[in-house]
């Protein structure tokens, strides 16, 4: 009965559910990636021809005057709102993108569902009318010639709510985009003895920690470009013994606290970054 609601749910904000979520009527053209500066805390934006899903809101309603600035959310909806995991600087700011854009439905690790703030938050978004539901490692979500698939978490029940994170592969179908929440060197680990992970562009783990970014995982990845979402804290962030190795990598990195919000281009030609101020 709970999966018929969901579909039912799924197919009135036009999505069509198989086991994978296909969207209909996907556009192939340039697709888009904002990394928003939100402080010290997460928030990205996806806005493929025809849909706008955002991943984690930020620390607080400094994400809604970072959605205001990107061409892509300018109807004030958004297909699809993912929280990577229910810690403040992820979720906090969607409490604000809730009292001012409409949400088709929102997506959530289904593992996370016993913890007792994400358990709070979904019973809002009931008493709100906006659809959710939990997914798990090999669930995708596809969008034309564009797709999301999780790759974490699967069935493991981990204790620690970082190394729970949801984690997402993006493929736009002209380069690939990694987010990967709050997870750590174990979860990186475990989760590169079951996919392949490589990506063009590597969301960096948990604000740039000195316990994420394994020099491991940055071999399996493959990074051309990482992108670390940091901004003023007692945490360290970025540490440099990350920062040192995502330099080994030759990976290119931009951070937001350094350079505000930053878009990310994809095109037939390859993909580029560019400031939006």
């Amino acid at each position: 009965m709970r999966k018929a609601l969901l579909i039912l749910a799924l197919v009135l904000c036009n999505i069509l559910v198989f086991r994978e979520t296909g969207f209909l009527n996907a556009g192939l053209s340039e697709k888009q990636v904002y990394f928003l500066d939100v402080g010290q805390g997460d928030s990205e934006l996806i806005s493929l021809r025809g849909a706008n899903f955002l991943i984690d809101g930020g620390p607080d309603k400094k994400v809604l005057y970072e959605l205001d600035q990107t061409s892509g959310a300018s109807r004030r909806y958004l297909d699809m709102v993912f929280l990577s995991h229910p810690q403040a600087d992820h979720l906090d700011g969607l409490r604000e993108v809730l009292k001012s854009y409409e949400i088709g439905i929102f997506i959530y690790a289904e593992e996370q569902e016993s913890n007792r703030v994400l358990k709070e938050w979904l019973e809002h978004l009931l008493e709100e009318g906006v659809p959710t539901i939990g997914l798990k490692q090999g669930d995708r979500i596809v969008f034309g010639d564009s797709r999301i698939e999780v790759l974490s978490p699967g069935s493991e029940g981990s204790e620690d709510v970082n190394e729970s994170s949801l984690v997402l592969l993006l493929d736009t179908g002209f380069g690939k985009v990694l987010f990967t929440g709050d997870i750590g060197a174990a979860t990186e680990k475990r989760i590169t003895k079951k996919r392949d992970v490589s990506a063009e562009v590597l969301k960096v783990g948990h604000h740039g920690s000195k316990y994420s970014s394994s020099e491991e995982f940055l071999n399996e990845v493959r990074p051309t470009a990482a992108v670390i979402e940091v901004g003023k804290n007692s945490y360290g962030h970025p540490a440099p013994e990350a920062v040192e190795r995502l330099a080994k990598s030759g990976a290119e990195v931009y951070r937001t606290d350094l350079l505000g919000t930053v878009k990310l281009v994809f095109g037939k030609e390859g993909f580029k970054f560019m400031k939006i101020r």
